[in-house]
C-alpha cells in the first residue's frame, strides 16, 4: 500500500469536526465518530511514513559505499546536479 505525503495531512484535516454541530444529535454523533476515524487514519499514516523514512535513512547511511559521485545536468529549461551512490 502506497500513499503520498499529503494523505495523512488531508485525513487529519477531514478529522476536524465542523463548527456549530451538536454532539447530542444523531448527526453530531456521526460527525464525531467520522472525525475520530479520520484522525486515526491520519495518525497511522504519519507513523508508517515516519517509520519508512527512518528505515530508508538507516539503510542508506549504513550501506557500504562504492563512492559518491556528482554529475552536472543541463537542459533547455533547467540546470542542476545529480548526486549518486553505488551499493
Amino acid at each position: 500500500m502506497t500513499r503520498d505525503v499529503g494523505t495523512p495531512t488531508l485525513a487529519g484535516l477531514d478529522g476536524v469536526a465542523p463548527r456549530g454541530g451538536s454532539s447530542r444529535t444523531q448527526k453530531g454523533l456521526t460527525l464525531t465518530n467520522d472525525a475520530k476515524d479520520d484522525a486515526t487514519v491520519s495518525t497511522v499514516a504519519f507513523v508508517v511514513g515516519g517509520a519508512a523514512l527512518a528505515t530508508g535513512a538507516v539503510l542508506w547511511l549504513t550501506a557500504p559505499s562504492g563512492g559518491v559521485h556528482v554529475a552536472p545536468t543541463v537542459g533547455r529549461s533547467f540546470g542542476g546536479a545529480v548526486v549518486g551512490d553505488t551499493f
